[in-house]
């Protein structure tokens, strides 16, 4: 392991060893549920862009670099953030060329994060438009976007937004479990140096109902892919998801393009609308 990635493993550590006192502790889903999520968000929700012609990826790539930029910013004493945001936008350049580098995301489901600490959201907005680099956004610009999103879902039920049509504006994920994520990339990479993880996919998924879960549980302890003993599915289900919400599952992807099976199929999410802060 070289200098640099001591470093990481030494200043993760660290921080880990505050007290998980906010937000939602993460899972791992057992990979038959964590399938059947993305399935259905192939089948519920993503008929939604088709049907209004916006494009959209099934997996937005992060690099360890990004993931690192969520993570880590220059801070005194005391943590000055203690959650991410991942925010569901509909991109499309009216601002006059600013964001040259989102020419790609043009008419497309493009996700922007931000900090925030406990209820209040910091002005630092960046959408992830390539596997290794960011671009700042402005608040007003922000907004504009995830207005569009937004729209997207008004003419499902009624003209009304519900939370149980696939609509979610973003994704709350606890500072401390995408760091506790982090840490397990890392010590797998110094245990595997001739096959690192080098990219962490982040996987468009739908929501499950409760007797979904169970019977996939079911299911699966049946045919030996679950184990009986195994409190995930359990927590997944305490999540309370509203149906068909749309959600995101963490991968971990190595050098081989394989799909690392210990350090994937991870839910760390809180929901907005129904689980806002």
């Amino acid at each position: 392991m070289d200098t640099k990635e001591t470093e990481r493993m030494a200043s993760s550590q660290m921080s880990l060893s505050k007290a998980r006192n906010f937000g939602t502790e993460m899972i791992k889903i057992p990979r038959l549920i964590a399938d059947r999520m993305k399935e259905k968000f192939r089948l519920s929700i993503a008929p939604v862009f088709i049907g209004k012609s916006v494009g959209f990826k099934e997996i937005y790539t992060l690099s360890l670099d990004n993931l690192e930029d969520m993570l880590w910013v220059v801070e005194n004493d005391k943590d000055t953030y203690n959650h991410i945001r991942i925010h569901f936008t509909h991109y499309k350049d009216e601002f006059s060329g600013s964001y040259s580098q989102l020419s790609g995301f043009e008419n497309s489901l493009c996700l922007m994060y931000s900090r925030a600490l406990d209820r209040t959201e910091l002005n630092e907005y960046n959408a992830i438009y390539s596997s290794y680099n960011q671009v700042h956004v402005r608040k007003g610009d922000l907004d504009v976007v995830k207005e569009k999103f937004e729209a997207l879902f008004q003419s499902l039920v009624g003209g009304t937004i519900t939370t149980g049509e696939g609509y979610t504006s973003f994704v709350m994920i606890p500072r401390i479990e995408l760091l506790a994520y982090y840490s397990k990339i890392l010590l797998y990479n110094k245990y595997h140096n001739d096959n690192k993880i080098v990219t962490i996919n982040v996987c468009l998924a739908s929501t499950l109902e409760a007797a979904e879960i169970r019977e996939l549980e079911t299911y699966g302890i049946e045919n030996g892919e679950i184990e009986v003993s195994s409190l995930e599915v359990k927590k997944l289900i305490d999540r309370a998801y509203s149906p068909n919400q749309l959600t995101v599952v963490f991968d971990s992807i190595d050098e081989s393009n394989n799909v690392v099976d210990n350090v994937s199929d991870y839910d760390m999410n809180s929901l907005c609308p129904n689980q806002c802060p």
